[in-house]
């Protein structure tokens, strides 16, 4: 290589260096030209990312601390719960979103900005109230997280279809449930099988709990074999009307709690009381329901009283064949087919009212309720009327420490009550006895010391 092309190289060299260096001085210009004059110390830009911590206290609509309330940061697994006053304390991002939730309540949302004491106010969500249910010894738990079948009816479908026995009322309502009323009538027990009979001998009926309360639903007087009276049941003395819910718990693992008289399911009562946060609210009900019979026996109606094919023609002939119906082919005067059923049975009418004052202070929800039944049965002579007087009343002496009185007072009086089976006092079965020509309005009488058909002086009755 030659001087002259050193030279050359040489040139060329520092040309192409000087020019780097003057494109880098333009873009460091450009750059610091680029950065705005509002820009703050390092402690503050890194300051947006820090955490702040926020607190606050989580209460209900009538200001109770709510314990074990769900706070998380929102999309997150970042989250506490609330203590037992209620307080929590949640270190979050500036600008995060708040989740507060708790079972029956709704869900509400607050975006954080380093508050310190917040007070968040959850409200009822009643859709949410709807997967809440109530399991033995009054435990409260979600529906999807038990491992048994349960099912709630609410306290407004035993007020609308009204039914003198609660037992009665459950007919239809419950899947698995069988409910099995008597023909008895005015005060009737009934009888209630959770998914079928547990036991050929023992008592299949199940438990039934009344504001955590094991109540008796003995029969007061049952029918045998040759016949009894059946003198109503413990249902029979509830008003549908002070109940808020019955929950109905299915076989022996679902009252488990319970123990041996749970071993056949067991009937969880709820009854009404008053609500904190709301006025005082008086309710009046009236509920009036007409009763009649609905299924007709076929008889045969082409012969009349008597026996191988001969009527009766004398007094002592028509006592001896008046529960036979084989005489001569109907026909004639005072000789034909009668329809006893609407000669003997009557439509019956119950009129149930009830009035009630419920309410709540700071530290008490009560509920006071009256109730009067009058019923007309549908068996001639029969009667009944109830009036009752119902009670709740729940005090909070400490926070966690309440005081709950409940009391329910019946007085009830019926008449006319009919036996069962082969008894003498069986009314049900006069009809299915009579011999099908035999009017049974001949077997009234204008008092009790009348003969048959007859008033105490004697004269016939029309």
């Amino acid at each position: 290589m030659t001087k002259n092309e050193s030279k050359l190289l040489s040139l060329q060299w520092i040309a192409k260096t000087s020019a780097f260096c003057l494109l880098l001085s333009a873009f460091s210009v450009n750059a610091a030209m680029a950065v705005p004059a509002s820009v703050g110390t390092v402690d503050e830009v890194m300051g947006v990312q820090q955490d702040k911590k926020v607190t606050g206290t989580v209460v209900d609509e009538a200001g109770i601390p709510v314990i074990g309330a769900n706070v998380i940061q929102k999309g997150t697994t970042n989250g506490v719960i609330t203590d037992l006053d209620g307080n929590f304390s949640l270190e979050i991002p500036n600008g995060a979103v708040i989740e507060i939730s708790y079972i029956g309540y709704a869900t509400q949302e607050i975006t954080a900005s380093g508050q310190t004491g917040l007070q968040v106010k959850l409200t009822e969500d009643t859709q949410k109230i709807d997967e809440v249910v109530v399991t033995a010894l009054g435990i409260k738990r979600q529906s999807r997280s038990l491992g048994y079948s349960t099912t709630q009816v609410g306290g407004e479908d035993f007020t609308m279809a009204r039914d003198p026995n609660l037992g009665n009322a459950l007919s239809g309502k419950v899947a698995g449930v069988s409910v099995g009323g008597n023909s008895t009538g005015t005060g009737g027990s009934s009888r209630v099988i959770i998914r079928g009979n547990a036991s050929l001998t023992g008592n299949n009926m199940p438990l039934y709990v009344v504001d955590g309360v094991p109540f008796s639903n003995q029969n007061l007087g049952s029918a045998g074999t040759w016949g009894g009276i059946d003198m109503g049941d413990g249902l029979s003395n509830i008003n549908p009307d002070d109940i808020e819910s019955i929950q109905v718990l299915k076989g022996a693992a679902a009252s488990a709690l319970y123990g041996y008289r749970g071993g056949n399911g067991a009937i969880l009562i709820t009854t009404k009381s008053g609500k904190k946060g709301k006025p005082v609210n008086i309710e009046f009900n009236n509920n009036l329901t007409f009763n009649m019979i609905y299924d007709y026996r076929d008889f045969q109606n082409v012969f009349g009283q008597g026996d191988y094919g001969v009527r009766p023609t004398s007094v002592a002939g028509a006592e001896t064949t008046q529960t036979s119906s084989w005489g001569d082919v109907l026909g004639g005067t005072a000789y034909e087919y009668i329809d006893n059923w609407p000669n003997f049975y009557r439509t019956g009418i119950n009129n149930s009212t009830s009035a009630s004052l419920s309410g709540a202070g700071d530290k008490i929800t009560y509920r006071f309720g009256v109730s009067n039944v009058a019923e007309k049965g549908q068996l001639p002579n029969s009667s009944n009327s109830q009036q009752g007087i119902n009670m709740n009343t729940t005090y909070d002496i400490l926070k966690n420490l309440h005081l709950i009185v409940s009391a329910n007072y019946v007085f009830e009086k019926s008449k006319g009550r009919s036996n069962l089976s082969d008894g003498n006092g069986n009314t049900n079965a006069t009809l299915l006895h009579l011999a099908n020509s035999f009017d049974v309005r001949w077997l009234e009488r204008g008092s009790a010391n009348a003969p048959w058909g007859s008033f105490e002086d004697g004269s016939e009755m029309n």
